[in-house]
Parts: C-alpha cells; structure tokens; sequence
C-alpha cells in the first residue's frame, strides 16, 4: 500500500498515483482512491486475454459494483478459477475485490466458476475475509452474498464455526455476510421475515471484546429491529441477563446501543 493517510477526494489523487493503482501495483488508502482506478488499464495487466473492448466496457459502466462485477465477469470468462488463485497474491485491493465477486457468480455469468459448492467458496474467500485491507474485506462479503442468499441454510450452518474463530476478521465476516438489509445489496428476505434464523451466528457474538464485530452485530440488530422489532427487544433483553462480568457486560451494551439505535428514534 501506498505510504500517507490518503487522500479523500478523488480530484486530489495525483495521476502518477493514479497510474500505479491502475496497474495493481499498490492498494487504495481511501474509498476515493479505489474510485479513481482505470479498469480498462487494470484488467488489461491481470487478464491480457481480455479483448481490449470488452475492458472498456466495464470501464464505461456506472458505478464501482457494476465495475467490479464487470471485471469479475471477465476473469472467470478469459482465467478462470486458477487465475482467481494466482490473483490473490496480488497488492492490490481492486484486484482482490474481482476475485470476491468472482467467487460469489453463479449461472451464465460464472463461466468455469459454475458448479463450485458454497463450502469452497468460503474456502476460497476466506484470506479475503480477514485481509489487512479494510476495502478487500468489504468485497468479501459484498462478493459472496449472493450465494448465501441462495443457500442461506448452509450458508448459516458453514459460518457457524467462524463465529468462534481467533480472527476478529472471520468473525464479523460471518456476521456482516447475514446482515438481513445491509448496505450496497439486496436484502437477505428470508432473515427479513424470520430474523430468529440468524441467532446461532449472534449468540456467539454477543458480547464480542472487538469493536469491529459489535459494530456489524449492533448493525444486524438494528436490521431486523426495522421489520421486527418485538424480536430484537426479546433478544437484547435476554442477552442482558445473561452478560457476565463487568467486560462481556460493557461489549454487550455496546452492541445492544447500536442495534436499538432506530427504535430509540422512534
């Protein structure tokens, strides 16, 4: 990654900057900084067999998803899976980020992706998962969402085990992929009509020490409190009885504050 904090406009990003991420020599500091990437220029050095049009045409889409899905697209149609594997050494985070959306493709779109069980998918998303980067880490989840939406039972089941994991990546992962609204995707309706499904993913999370797995757990509450919010209630109540000492306490609290945050409004 590039020394400095980054800069927060994309008008002020330098071009010689600008020239480096375009060629997946360094990742983004900033959402800015990944906004201004030329993926005309980027795939063109990660998948050469990408007719140059076909490049150009994901840069021409509106949008940063339809970009990296775009590009995702492309890999798996000129590369494949074993581009993706060769892929994931690379630096950059936009790269990352097509090799997340890439794994979360099924259908016409997926080309020799198809047919990859959900339990490899994980597999294979997760050093993305728990990633340094903070942007290849939301393209983790954002990538593979779709699968889970169209296997959530398994999904539920598969992601389990990472609530439980040492890595504080991992964990909010499996939180933040089950979100039933969240952001930049479609809903997961399923968790929206029956949010009691996703608890095994939450109980273990309830009183998390990492501010970063409170955060999405607080945001997955506060999801379902917007379509039912009686079974929020009941769960943040029984979570607080059951807090232990004076630490599992305080993440709990923590927690519970930011998934009531929208019923406090009201």
């Amino acid at each position: 990654m590039a020394e400095g904090k980054g800069h927060s406009r994309r008008a002020d990003v330098p071009a010689e900057l600008v020239a480096r991420l375009s060629r997946g020599e360094v990742a983004a500091r900033t959402l800015s900084e990944s906004l201004v990437v030329r993926h005309s220029v980027l795939l063109g050095v990660v998948c050469p067999r990408a007719p140059k049009k076909r490049r150009d045409e994901v840069d021409a889409l509106l949008g940063i998803l339809p970009k990296m899905r775009g590009g995702a697209e492309l890999i798996l149609e000129y590369g494949g899976p074993p581009l993706l594997a060769e892929l994931m050494a690379s630096p950059s985070d936009t790269v990352l980020g097509y090799v997340a959306m890439a794994w979360g493709m099924d259908g016409d779109k997926a080309g020799a992706a198809a047919g990859v069980t959900l339990e490899e998918r994980l597999a294979a998303i997760r050093p993305l998962a728990e990633h340094h980067h903070f942007g290849v880490r939301e393209w983790a989840w954002l990538g593979l969402r779709p699968r889970v939406d169209a296997e959530l039972e398994q999904a539920l089941e598969l992601l389990e085990p990472w609530t439980r994991e040492p890595s504080t990546g991992l964990r909010r992962f499996a939180s933040e992929i089950t979100r039933p609204r969240g952001v930049w995707c479609k809903r997961l309706v399923t968790l929206v009509k029956d949010p009691q499904l996703g608890l095994r993913l939450l109980e273990p999370l309830r009183a998390d020490p990492e501010k970063y797995v409170q955060l999405s757990v607080g945001n997955w509450l506060n999801d379902a409190s917007k379509d039912n919010p009686a079974w929020v209630k009941r769960v943040v109540a029984d979570w607080r009885k059951r807090a232990g000492d004076a630490a599992s306490r305080q993440a709990t609290e923590a927690i519970i504050k930011r998934g009531l945050r929208t019923l406090a409004q009201g």
